[in-house]
């Protein structure tokens, strides 16, 4: 079992994981990380855990005390953008916005699995690799078309301040 506290990391985490894990995330998909509260539910979830993956760079901080309290001592806690530096994006912890730096979450969750179940050693490290080169080829294709606009002509609107280290990648 493993737990994320977002829908996008269990989305990696599965990825690499494949059929050789369960993953949950705290966080589910179209819940608003600035106003979501654990229930008795993900607690249960988070000490059963044997591997807790978080962004990092204060997106999930509010997770803290669930993590820490319903944690056990047996589970590898993982934050995905340790190594990373929030600087390019301006303090922004959206960082897999950056495919680059989608490929160092990939990696970590990989080791992550490894030590963990390191009998699935070589599936992970098989789906890994499968799921980085699929991150490469769509960043030469965002970045092939974000290339056919001209300079002038590439503006990002947004709602939410989440998106500099995509700007800053392209």
């Amino acid at each position: 079992p493993v737990v994320t506290t977002t829908a996008i990391l269990a989305d990696f985490v599965k990825n690499v994981g494949g059929d050789k894990i369960e993953v949950r995330s705290i966080v589910r998909p179209g819940a608003d990380i600035h106003s979501f509260h654990p229930t008795p539910q993900d607690s249960i979830a988070i000490s059963n855990a044997m591997l807790i993956v978080s962004n990092g760079g204060g997106l999930d901080d509010f997770l803290e005390p669930a993590l820490k309290s319903a944690g056990t001592d047996g589970a590898l806690r993982l934050v995905a953008s340790d190594g990373l530096s929030l600087d390019q994006g301006s303090g922004d912890p959206h960082l897999w916005q950056n495919p680059e730096y989608t490929v160092h979450y990939i990696a970590r969750i990989r080791e992550g699995l490894v030590l963990v179940d390191t009998p699935n050693a070589a599936v992970y490290r098989h789906n890994a690799d499968s799921f980085i080169r699929a991150v490469r080829t769509m960043d030469q294709e965002i970045e092939a078309t974000l290339q056919s606009v001209p300079a002038e002509r590439r503006h990002m609107v947004t709602f939410h301040d989440a998106f500099g280290h995509f700007g800053a990648r392209y």
